[in-house]
């Protein structure tokens, strides 16, 4: 599972395979964070650049979290965090699944 969507690198070479790196829960303060690693292509051994999503943070509204990490809506945490990144994170709103 990964998303598509370009972005030029800094070496001009259009990249556009993002895969889930680091995620952090924390289930009592119902708060999370998780990045997204750019590839060049989609059996790169390393990424190239990472998209931090923060957003879910310090929050006193808990009602996102719960309903991408709490409500079974999906079915794995990586399921969720990448559609929490398409429905919140601008720069990933027209990004495809793969």
């Amino acid at each position: 599972m990964a998303l598509i969507k370009e972005r030029m690198t800094d070496f001009g070479i259009p990249a556009s395979y993002w895969k889930l790196g680091m995620i952090t829960i924390d289930r009592l303060r119902k708060e999370a964070s998780f990045s997204l690693n750019l590839y060049l292509v989609k059996n790169a051994q390393s990424f190239i650049d990472t998209y931090t999503v923060s957003s879910l943070m310090g929050t006193d509204d808990k009602t996102l979290y719960e309903e991408y990490f709490e409500s079974g809506k999906y079915q794995n945490i990586y399921e969720a965090c990448y559609e929490y990144a398409k429905a919140h994170e601008d720069f990933f709103t027209d990004a495809i699944n793969e």
